[in-house]
């Protein structure tokens, strides 16, 4: 998303100011900003740098934004010759891959691409896992409960996801450390953040990752387990069968997406509860309300800012005029601070029914993992809760990632007591 220069300058803005969501002042606090499109400009039109008009739409309100994710004169891909809408160089072995994410397809492709990767999502299958998050959890805070201090990303929002995720898609624990690092680097390329040297640095994750997955493959049919390369393995043969770049790209997407949202959900929501004592103080008194926190959470600081469409069709929203091929960006952070969807949007209110958020988006692209992150929520922010007390943040300036669709901290250190020896069995 490039900066936005706002000004009269006959090409359709309607009031003066800029978006700039790459500044540190944006991304300490968007959501004045937000407010302040939504208000005054939301259904926005970009301007380069230059003056000139991009083909690109943000759009800041709740209800647009739902029109956006669910009318079908909307797409992920470009109307005129098919294919992903991705950003990156087409010759690229990353750009090869990214194509055959299901996150950028439409159906048919979309349909036949998810369906390949739904088996391990079930609800059964994410139900049978909440054990084995608890115990992972139980001992990260049994390790670090003493010390009376951790930095809560890198101890427990980040790993608990990441080894969730990696034991699904079949990553042996010994490959694991290695996996991060990759993951982190597609994930900052996918983000397309203007840095120089993200595209030889996602070249090379890629191609990494290639020789990695081809020997999984070659071990899987050796020894079938119960994890997503087996599964897909299975289904060889058959007509709706992925070939081997389907696979690798499910496998990577997986990989990425399996548990960047959880680990911004999980530190924006640590920090949600220490902000406000009077809802941590609730969650502590009430755990019931663990379910509805996780929403609220997901509302108020969403982990995903930002998605994309295409324009399929010409169509008018709030008396603006998109036509096929304009790119536009739906403002998740902003939908769900909406005034005209949720009452007092800027007070954070574990009671309150959160449920319409967009944060896993909606219609035919609704997060294939949004149960399994809602439950890895629940578990790790239910354990903290119970057995960490006097939460304080020590750090004096928090640093958020310099991504632009999703938002999350890079670190967020805490002061803590431990108020409860290690249960017996937590089920």
């Amino acid at each position: 998303m490039a900066e936005t220069a706002l000004r009269p300058d006959g090409k359709g803005n309607r009031f003066e100011g800029r978006f700039d969501p790459f500044g540190p002042e944006f991304r300490a606090d968007p959501y004045r900003v937000y407010a302040m499109f939504r208000e005054r400009d939301p259904v926005h039109r970009t301007c380069a740098k230059d003056g000139s008009a991009e083909e690109r739409w943000l759009v800041f309100r709740h209800r647009d934004a739902v029109t956006v994710l669910t009318d079908e004169r909307f797409g992920r891909e470009k109307p005129a010759q098919g294919g992903p809408a991705v950003q990156s160089p087409p010759s690229s072995a990353f750009s090869e891959m990214v194509s055959n994410w299901m996150l950028f397809r439409d159906p048919p492709q979309h349909t036949r691409l998810r369906g390949a990767v739904s088996r391990v999502f079930t609800r059964g299958r994410i139900a049978g896992l909440r054990a084995r998050m608890q115990a992972l959890v139980g001992e990260t805070i049994d390790r670090i409960q003493h010390a009376g201090r951790a930095d809560l990303i890198g101890e427990l929002a980040f790993p608990l996801p990441f080894e969730v995720i990696a034991e699904l898609l079949g990553v042996e624990v010994g490959d694991r450390r290695q996996f991060k690092s990759w993951s982190t680097v597609l994930c900052d390329a996918i983000d397309m953040k203007s840095a120089s040297g993200w595209l030889q640095r996602a070249e090379e994750a890629t191609v990494a990752l290639r020789s990695f997955f081809r020997n999984a493959l070659t071990e899987r049919l050796r020894r079938p387990a119960d994890d997503l390369l087996s599964s897909m393995l299975a289904e060889a043969g058959r007509p709706e069968a992925l070939n081997e770049d389907e696979m690798f790209a499910a496998f990577t997407f997986l990989i990425c997406a399996g548990h960047e949202t959880t680990t911004n959900t999980i530190g924006n929501g640590i920090l949600a509860l220490i902000r406000n004592p009077d809802q941590l103080r609730l969650l502590i008194r009430r755990p019931e309300l663990i379910e509805t926190a996780v929403d609220e959470i997901l509302r108020y600081d969403s982990p995903v800012q930002v998605t994309s469409r295409i324009v399929h069709e010409r169509l008018e929203i709030d008396g603006r005029e998109l036509t096929p091929g304009q790119r536009v960006d739906v403002m998740i952070g902003s939908a769900n601070r909406d005034p005209e969807a949720f009452d007092h949007p800027d007070r954070f209110d574990i009671t309150r029914d959160s449920r319409a958020h967009l944060a896993f988006g909606l219609g035919t692209h609704y997060c294939l993992g949004a149960p399994l992150a809602r439950l890895e929520g629940c578990v790790v922010i239910d354990a903290l809760v119970r057995r960490l007390a006097d939460l304080r943040v020590e750090d004096a300036q928090l640093e958020y990632r310099k991504n632009v669709a999703f938002r999350g901290l890079i670190a967020l250190n805490c002061s803590f007591t431990p108020v409860r020896a290690p249960a017996s069995a937590e089920s």
